[in-house]
């Protein structure tokens, strides 16, 4: 069942999903300084920030699977969340949010 669960927008709507490429050159920005990023967000047209997604942990069965979301809107911005997800007839479905955090 772990190899049927996707990134799509459903789970991400009104995002962009970018390459793993665009996400290698988006982690080298780092390597400037700390703050490069925000170079490279206005180079790509996100002057709201940017989200990240984990890859998911699943349980034995691969029924349940846990996942971090985060956004980032600035230096001193941003906040997050890790939720816990079912597959209900091959959809995976939010069932609940375990934590959340602001910046």
């Amino acid at each position: 069942m772990f190899n049927k669960f996707k990134i799509t927008k459903d789970l991400t709507s009104q995002k962009n999903i970018i390459t793993n490429q665009e996400y290698i050159q988006f982690s080298e920005s780092f390597n400037k300084n700390e703050f490069a990023y925000l170079d490279w967000l206005d180079k790509k047209n996100c002057k709201q920030g940017f989200s990240s997604i984990s890859k998911p942990l699943f349980n034995e069965n691969y029924n349940l699977a846990i996942i971090r979301f985060e956004k980032i809107c600035g230096p001193l911005c941003g906040g997050g969340l890790l939720a816990l997800y079912e597959i209900t007839n091959g959809k995976w479905k939010q069932k609940k949010i375990l934590d959340s955090w602001i910046d």
